[in-house]
């Protein structure tokens, strides 16, 4: 899952080539547009500026002081969020790769074997971030927790608390809770972009590899964030 710091250096690089722009409260940045075909419930995406990333809402972690974008204390290593699909697919494209679509994205969390979760047992508080988990965050914060930071699952033991080292059988972690993560995929025939993995406001139960969800291109949320992919070669 793509961080916080490396965020703040992807909109600080891109600000300065003008790649993208700051207007209002808002970082926007150009999109080519896309095919049109008419369905009931399609929406036209013209080429032009789309919104990025939301600068005025609390959850985005990260502060901008005219000059740079830093990472609120303790968020460096927390997963990107507040971050629209095209904010999520430009970011990728800057780094060399792309959005999964959904399909590579569930075999890299499961593997072949047909399994339901990222590891072989079931979701429990010690190996994925969910509602009710009750890691060190959710004592900290609330019920609601907040989000782990990237790889919290490792193994490690955390003040009182002793996680489960958690990667998928491709050896990633955080496929299953902690945030959402936008793919490339477009819902056919409404352009909503689908997103994989649950996230930390979502029960245990349904962090299941094959579940997804889809939202608006210009949906943010402090539960949604993004993981890029890249070929070998690439």
């Amino acid at each position: 899952i793509s961080t916080q710091i490396w965020r703040s250096h992807f909109l600080d690089d891109t600000l300065a080539t003008e790649a993208i722009k700051i207007v209002g409260d808002q970082v926007v940045g150009y999109h080519p547009g896309e095919e049109f075909q008419g369905y009931d419930h399609e929406e036209e995406i013209p080429a032009g500026d789309w919104l990025h990333v939301p600068l005025n809402e609390t959850c985005l972690r990260l502060q901008y002081d005219s000059k740079n974008f830093i990472p609120l204390r303790g968020y460096e290593n927390r997963p990107m969020v507040q971050v629209t699909w095209f904010g999520a697919k430009s970011y990728c494209v800057f780094i060399g790769g792309r959005l999964p679509i959904k399909v590579k994205w569930e075999k890299a969390a499961r593997g072949t074997n047909g399994r339901s979760f990222p590891r072989e047992h079931e979701i429990q508080p010690e190996n994925a971030n969910f509602y009710g988990s009750h890691d060190i965050f959710e004592k900290l914060i609330g019920k609601l927790g907040d989000t782990t930071t990237v790889g919290f699952y490792n193994g490690n033991t955390y003040d009182d608390f002793q996680t489960i080292d958690s990667p998928s059988p491709s050896g990633l972690y955080d496929m299953a809770g902690n945030v959402w993560q936008w793919t490339g995929d477009i819902y056919e025939g409404a352009h909503y972009r689908y997103m994989c993995g649950e996230s930390k406001a979502d029960y245990g139960y349904n962090l299941r590899v094959w579940t997804r969800n889809h939202a608006h291109h210009e949906y943010f949320s402090p539960h949604v964030g993004l993981r890029c992919v890249r070929s070998p070669g690439d």
